[in-house]
């Protein structure tokens, strides 16, 4: 008999389970991802940043590139005018800017900087990744070396900066577009960049799904001091995902000429000021930028500070730097210690 009341009881108390361990499972797989890695551990340079498993259809997937590649063509000639363009109305077709939310906050995702509107859809990817190695040999052993911003809401914080600090130097900036190609699966691979591995049934879609759009564009602007013209020609390629067709890898190949130290100062100013990489130094170490010197206090001779390498190592949130292992910092400046006498208390020793 207690058997059969605890049978009888008990079913009424799994039924009603069922219908909640179902919705359970349905939004867990929604949201797990176990092929991907953790995102403290970035994938290695040379490789396209890593997705979700959410694959897109052929004929999506085609129109996707065409979105993107048309919003590119036609927006960033008005770059430093109307600021980087990163969406598209799907219904109307024209190209919408992002959001107002820029500039990214600690421990966000980047998923909250997207614009959560069916009929507008993003042309990058929540992982985008901008890298841009300079050429130029006297750069200032202070600055970094090789720069990957990896993440939308950093992606779209670093254009803000770059146009911002551009247009306090230059006016009437504007971008020319000279030349356009786009590569397909049959074109010549790119180099330096590989797709992450993958099974042996989506190896030949892969394959097939491979498009990157080359562009030579110049930039004029005139020098606000001086009034002097100043002409930049910049290579960069925009990678598509295989996956969702949005853009994953910005490639800036060569600047030409290369941006004057003064650029990079400004640049640098800026990314330390945004992100605080100057702070816990001090005064001396927020003043103190590039190659600027700071005087110090033992035997008054100007010293050289790395606030902004030293700080960015430790700084892990999306922006990741490589800087000159033989500049080391100086110590920090001592003063000699205090004597203190039997009948008072007695300055430093000159």
């Amino acid at each position: 008999m207690l058997c059969v009341r605890y049978a009888r009881q008990a079913s009424p108390w799994r039924t009603p389970r069922v219908p909640w361990r179902t919705a359970t499972r349905s939004v867990s797989h929604a949201f797990a991802d176990p092929g991907a890695p953790p995102p403290d551990h970035p994938p290695p340079t040379g490789q396209l940043p890593p997705e979700k498993p959410d694959e897109v259809s052929d004929q999506e997937w085609e129109l996707r590139t065409g979105r993107g590649i048309y919003v590119l063509q036609q927006t960033l000639p008005d770059f430093f005018h109307s600021g980087l363009v990163t969406s598209i109305d799907k219904e109307t077709g024209d190209p919408r800017r992002s959001s107002p939310l820029h500039i990214p906050i600690a421990h966000a995702s980047p998923l909250d900087f997207l614009r959560h509107d069916e009929d507008v859809e993003s042309i990058y990817s929540p992982n985008v990744r901008l890298t841009y190695t300079p050429k130029l040999e006297h750069v200032p052993a202070l600055l970094p070396k090789s720069l990957t911003v990896e993440g939308y809401s950093f992606y779209l914080a670093s254009s803000v900066l770059l146009r911002r600090g551009l247009s306090t130097m230059y006016s009437d900036l504007h971008v020319e577009l000279t030349k356009m190609r786009v590569t397909g699966a049959g074109g010549k691979p790119q180099s330096g960049v590989s797709l992450p591995p993958s099974t042996s049934e989506s190896s030949s879609k892969r394959k097939l799904r491979e498009k990157s759009l080359y562009m030579l564009m110049k930039v004029h602007g005139t020098a606000r001091v001086s009034g002097n013209p100043a002409d930049w020609e910049v290579a960069t390629t925009y990678t598509f995902s295989p996956r969702t067709g949005l853009i994953l890898q910005h490639t800036i190949h060569a600047i030409h000429p290369e941006p004057s130290k003064t650029v990079y100062d400004s640049v640098t100013t800026s990314l330390a000021n945004l992100f605080g990489l100057s702070s816990g130094r001090g005064a001396a170490g927020a003043a103190c930028n590039g190659e600027a010197a700071c005087s110090g206090e033992a035997g008054g001779e100007p010293e050289r500070r790395d606030s902004f390498a030293t700080d960015a190592d430790a700084y892990s949130t999306g922006i990741n730097t490589q800087t000159d292992s033989t500049s080391e910092g100086p110590p920090e400046p001592q003063l000699e210690p205090c004597r203190v006498p039997a009948h008072g208390v007695q300055g430093p020793r000159r």
